[in-house]
């Protein structure tokens, strides 16, 4: 092989690595963006939920019902749940006493 014909191998060796390194790089930012977004859209819609239980929280309607219905009024939520002695609905877990007043809200992502 002549001279020239090497370099033109290791020139065209190097493009496609270093394109192959463009391209993967690229893949691996949208999938970064799109985690965060996602991120972001998870904390959003918790802290949404939060804050809208907190004038009932500080008016002293703590029960869970009035708490529970707030929340699917508010947000369409339906499909809550009991795990571990919290309650799952929406983004957050709320976690009552034997009273059945708040004493605890838990992230859902936690």
């Amino acid at each position: 092989m002549t001279r020239s014909k090497i370099t033109i191998l290791v020139l065209l060796a190097l493009l496609i690595f270093t394109n192959a390194w463009w391209i993967y790089r690229e893949i691996d930012y949208g999938v970064t963006i799109t985690h965060t977004k996602v991120s972001f859209d998870d904390h959003k819609q918790a802290l949404d939920q939060t804050l809208s239980i907190l004038p009932m929280v500080a008016s002293g309607q703590t029960s869970r019902g009035d708490i529970v219905k707030s929340l699917e009024a508010e947000f369409g939520l339906s499909e809550g749940f009991e795990k571990d002695g919290v309650f799952w609905i929406g983004k957050v877990g709320l976690q009552f006493d034997q009273s059945g007043k708040l004493i605890n809200v838990h992230r859902a992502w936690n």
